[in-house]
């Protein structure tokens, strides 16, 4: 995929072989979680997320147990869309927040406000900036507050 191209494909939702690759990811992490552990299964992941999802990810171990966690990772066997046309027919208020991931970028998070009959684009994104929750909550919150206050509202 090129990063300089700026039209939404249907590669961009998922494609098979990025289909396949997930697939194999989440297979290999469910595995490590089963057979080492927990901490085990997130070692190798955690350093490429976003910091606030790696803090999110190791405050809730503690709380969470390796055959739970295993179940949930055949989560990536399911194809939400196909392209990203489908979400029109998702016709519920929508604030959409980009990521500073490859997997969240801005381009797509701004195809799919556009298609969505009443999707809006947050302006602040899921950045490299923010470490916590409460980063997290002091980025978002205004512009969730500000969403939901209009979509009661109407």
């Amino acid at each position: 995929m090129s990063s300089a191209r700026t039209a939404t494909t249907d590669e961009d939702i998922e494609d098979d072989t990025a289909k396949e690759a997930e697939i194999r990811f989440l297979d290999a992490f469910a595995a490590r979680v089963a057979a080492e552990g927990i901490e085990a299964g997130w070692a190798p992941i955690l350093a490429g997320f976003p910091p606030v999802v790696g803090a999110m990810v190791r405050d809730a171990i503690p709380r969470s147990d390796p055959a739970s966690i295993v179940a949930a990772a055949a989560i990536g066997r399911d194809r939400s869309f196909r392209n990203v046309a489908e979400l029109a027919a998702i016709t519920a208020p929508t604030l959409v927040f980009s990521g500073s991931d490859a997997r969240h970028p801005t381009a797509l998070a701004g195809e799919v406000a556009r298609i969505l009959p009443h999707g809006r684009l947050a302006s602040e994104a899921i950045s490299s900036d923010l470490h916590t929750a409460e980063d997290l909550a002091r980025v978002t919150a205004p512009a969730l507050r500000e969403f939901l206050d209009e979509i009661t509202q109407a």
